[in-house]
């Protein structure tokens, strides 16, 4: 069973602020198993970057913070990390940025939460601000 905060994230999502340069302006979410969520991009703008459309999704916690992982569906070494955090109704994501050793530290998954973990003490780690409502189908 999924709990209330994982269930917020199963909907259809507009990226707030969206124009013609936008990576992801529409997503879909939902849930895959007891761990994983299916995400598919529906709308991407010209500044979107991935080869496909269709990802898979965790979501973790480190140092009391949320963070959703998403990969593209068989690609384990391809990832993108997002910080997120519910403010009413609104979802907000940020891009992680990796301050401490970069991408060279990350070496394995304790490496990686190591990396993160120690990035989040910079005040610039957290960037790139969406602002992410529910859409309806």
């Amino acid at each position: 069973m999924l709990s209330p905060d994982r269930k917020r994230l199963i909907k259809r999502l507009l990226n707030s602020e969206t124009d013609s340069l936008s990576d992801v302006i529409r997503v879909a979410i939902s849930k895959k198993d007891a761990v994983t969520y299916d995400v598919e991009v529906l709308e991407y703008g010209s500044m979107y970057t991935p080869e496909g459309k269709s990802f898979e999704g965790f979501v973790t916690k480190l140092d009391g913070e949320t963070f959703f992982y998403v990969r593209p569906v068989g690609k384990a070494s391809e990832y993108y990390l997002y910080h997120y955090r519910f403010e009413d109704n609104l979802l907000k994501t940020y891009d992680v940025g990796l301050k401490v050793g970069g991408l060279d530290a990350v070496t394995s998954t304790e490496a990686f939460r190591a990396e993160v973990s120690a990035s989040l003490k910079h005040v610039d780690c957290l960037s790139g601000e969406i602002r992410w409502t529910k859409v309806k189908p």
